[in-house]
């Protein structure tokens, strides 16, 4: 049996779930719906016309086939939704398909790395410098260590993007565009690190939660005011759509209030972590028994 997963699945579009699967072939199929919304708020089971939903990947994701968008005529923001979910349903299922057996014993990721304990002096010299509040090198850090030679920098770098005293921009909205890209990007290494230091820097964490999850489905109106909710829209388009970013966008952030100032600084915190998070991505990298959030924030 093969199972089908119809992404941005509604009570109008249920029905093109059910003629697709008369279309594949003989072999029955097995129908199941994410929408981009929780659409249950009770967290019970929910089916649309006999399609069972979900709204948050887990699990229930390995035993998917195919994933299909379920694509409207008639508004061309909902598609870009759709196909951002799909994007991120299929890199869940990656991580799920990807056995913890794939790094070697004990490894944080992909690439051989050197540890403080095996490192020579100027690479140690060098860990001795960037090591958190708690003491370790953070694992991103030490995947860098074969040549370590852009870490300073790169450090330098994203501190400044993110906590330089002399940013306009709120520091917990620029560590929460930062938490986005890790979003947009599947990157669980990044958004849980920068997930908590947001939610440290707001000061509410019932709140923080309810806005990272508000990224997580791209609500970027109900909790935000005009001019976050148009930076919000230009990041997801800047991190998913980057050859389609055109000047009209960059007006239309000042039209809903936003200095030049913090729109440079706005793309610089989600370029910056766009960066990182492919960089953790395309390594492999993982949190073991890192700490994070709070401590190194002390540092930052």
């Amino acid at each position: 049996m093969t199972t089908v997963l119809l992404v941005g699945l509604n009570e109008q579009t249920a029905q093109l779930g059910h003629d697709l699967a008369l279309k594949i072939g003989a072999e029955p199929v097995n129908l199941l719906g994410y929408v981009n919304c929780p659409y249950d708020p009770g967290g019970q089971a929910t089916e649309i016309n006999g399609i069972p939903c979900y709204d948050t990947p887990g699990a229930w994701l390995s035993s998917v086939d195919l994933i299909v968008p379920l694509l409207p005529t008639d508004a061309r923001d909902t598609w870009t939704g759709v196909m951002t979910m799909c994007v991120m349903l299929e890199q869940a299922l990656s991580r799920l398909d990807e056995p913890e057996m794939s790094k070697p014993d004990g490894s944080f990721c992909w690439i051989r790395t050197i540890s403080p304990q095996d490192a020579g002096p100027e690479l140690l010299d060098l860990y001795s410098q960037l090591q958190g509040a708690h003491g370790k090198i953070h694992n991103l850090y030490q995947a860098s260590s074969l040549q370590p030679a852009p870490l300073l920098p790169a450090d330098a770098h994203y501190r400044a993007v993110l906590h330089d005293p002399e940013l306009v921009s709120a520091p917990w909205f620029l560590e929460l565009l930062a938490s986005q890209a890790a979003t947009l990007a599947g990157c669980d290494y990044a958004l849980t690190n920068h997930g908590e230091n947001f939610i440290n820097l707001l000061g509410d964490r019932e709140l923080g939660q309810q806005m990272l999850e508000s990224i997580r489905i791209r609500d970027y109106g109900s909790l935000y005011d005009q001019k976050q909710t148009a930076i919000l829209k230009f990041g997801e388009k800047l991190c998913l759509r980057p050859h389609a970013v055109a000047r009209h966008d960059v007006d239309g952030l000042r039209e809903a209030g936003a200095t030049d100032v913090e729109i440079l600084e706005a793309v610089q915190a989600t370029a910056c972590f766009a960066y990182w998070s492919r960089y953790i991505n395309g390594l492999g990298i993982s949190m073991g028994d890192e700490s994070i959030g709070r401590l190194d924030l002390e540092t930052a």
